[in-house]
């Protein structure tokens, strides 16, 4: 595991869950040296292989507010810093998900809900979902991004779908491709959490 701000080294001190088909796992805390490299070992059963992800967060040494997390796929040996979300539609928003989907055969058996600090289960049963439907989320009080993953069954087959609330990286507004552009960049609190705000005005050349 690297770490490190604006491409530069830190040490910081993580935090890592595995999930995979409904097993959940937790590893023993973990640090980064000074040049941001650390390391982890976890297991999970074979049969499970096919649904798991690793969730890291990590935490600055030298500010709590800064922490970060990524979601490394196992099955595909890739790190996802957005969500494919190929079954659901995972929108949270006021600590309420919203989930929705196009398949009429798809059940959701519950959910976990992961921060720095703190791991929770929420035990749902939703099936068919037609329009959308929600789950109230807990309101974990931790200087973290929450890192939600929703697992059930379609057409007899397991899945497991992520997301992050707030939702970061999130991009908004318009790309003027190929123009000069003005970038602003501001460091802002999101629910405890320091985030960087790049603002990217685009100048069309006369």
């Amino acid at each position: 595991i690297l770490t490190s701000i604006d491409s530069k080294p830190v040490s910081a001190t993580l935090q890592c869950y595995i999930v995979a088909n409904n097993y959940l796992g937790f590893l023993n805390n973990a640090t980064t040296s000074d040049i941001g490299l650390g390391f982890i070992n976890t297991q999970i059963p074979i049969g499970a292989s096919g649904n798991s992800n690793l969730i890291v967060f990590a935490r600055s040494s030298f500010d709590s507010r800064i922490t970060s997390y990524t979601i490394y796929n196992i099955a595909n040996s890739s790190q996802e810093s957005t969500p494919n979300n190929d079954l659901l539609d995972l929108s949270p928003l006021n600590y309420r998900l919203t989930l929705s989907t196009n398949s009429s055969d798809l059940t959701v058996q519950g959910c976990f809900i992961f921060s720095y600090n703190y791991e929770d289960q929420s035990i749902i049963n939703i099936q068919n979902i037609q329009n959308s439907s929600q789950i109230q989320l807990p309101r974990l009080i931790d200087n973290s991004p929450f890192v939600i993953i929703v697992y059930g069954v379609e057409n007899g087959l397991f899945f497991q779908e992520w997301t992050a609330y707030p939702q970061i990286p999130l991009n908004a507004g318009s790309n003027f491709s190929g123009s000069e552009q003005n970038v602003f960049s501001y460091i802002v609190t999101i629910n405890g959490i320091l985030c960087k705000l790049d603002i990217s005005l685009g100048d069309v050349p006369p």
